[in-house]
């Protein structure tokens, strides 16, 4: 009796260090994405070229398809890495719903801005992760608003995004774009606009192909939820510190 109850007891120790090491280690697909920034940002360290993987119109019509995946990724500065990337996981890694619904998510905003930025832009290239983070935004800001005690600041911050991104179209230029010091090269704001409707589709989609949820559970309190990302947010979107999509000038 003695032997089993402490064989129990370990086993149940084990599986508890074992839980607590798991769950402060990145998922798969969240390394994953560190995996692809590391590598295709290879040439802020001297390495690599990035004409290979930025989205040029011409080339994506003559067969060279990967750019639309591989152009988010690429950045121009470390300042717009950071920035980006940034943003990006801490958004991602907030969604509420399981690891296949924010992948599709993640793909839906990068559509969206990517039709967006082509539609209304006449840039050269387009790379950047800040579509897609704005799209998350609008995301994380409905995912609060499905709580009682979300829904006030949830829609608060939804409405910042929008009409955030609105104003970007309406004067053509990213909100205090001047504090960047041109360090992210020019901003396509349409990228913007186009990410936060790809959030708002992708948000509303899940809930029609899962009317009961059942595309997710939380995966940290959301009392804790609402907290921390109101702040990643607002802190986003007010202080100029948005790491848009560029168009090709000099940085290449």
């Amino acid at each position: 009796m003695t032997t089993h109850a402490i064989n129990r007891t370990t086993r149940t120790n084990c599986t508890s260090l074992t839980d607590r090491i798991l769950a402060v280690l990145p998922s798969v697909d969240v390394m994953g994405f560190v995996c692809l920034l590391v590598f295709f940002n290879g040439h802020l360290l001297g390495n690599g070229d990035i004409r290979s993987f930025l989205f040029l119109p011409d080339a994506v019509t003559a067969g060279q398809w990967w750019r639309i995946i591989t152009h988010p990724f690429v950045h121009i500065t470390w300042y717009h890495l950071l920035l980006d990337a940034g943003a990006f996981l801490v958004l991602y890694t907030g969604l509420k719903a399981n690891t296949a619904s924010r992948l599709v998510h993640v793909a839906l905003c990068g559509a969206f801005s990517l039709a967006a930025a082509c539609l209304f832009s006449l840039a050269v290239y387009s790379i950047g992760l800040s579509g897609i983070a704005h799209g998350l935004m609008a995301i994380s800001a409905l995912e609060m608003m499905q709580s009682k005690s979300g829904i006030k600041i949830g829609t608060a911050c939804l409405l910042l995004v929008v009409t955030k991104s609105i104003y970007e179209l309406f004067i053509g230029d990213a909100f205090f774009s001047f504090l960047h010091f041109g360090l992210c090269g020019t901003p396509l704001v349409a990228c913007h606009a186009g990410g936060v409707t790809g959030g708002i589709v992708s948000f509303y989609l899940g809930k029609i192909i899962y009317p009961r949820g059942g595309c997710g559970t939380p995966r940290i309190k959301p009392e804790a939820d609402n907290k921390f990302y109101i702040f990643c947010i607002l802190a986003y979107t007010t202080d100029g510190k948005e790491a848009p999509c560029a168009r090709g000038e000099q940085d290449i």
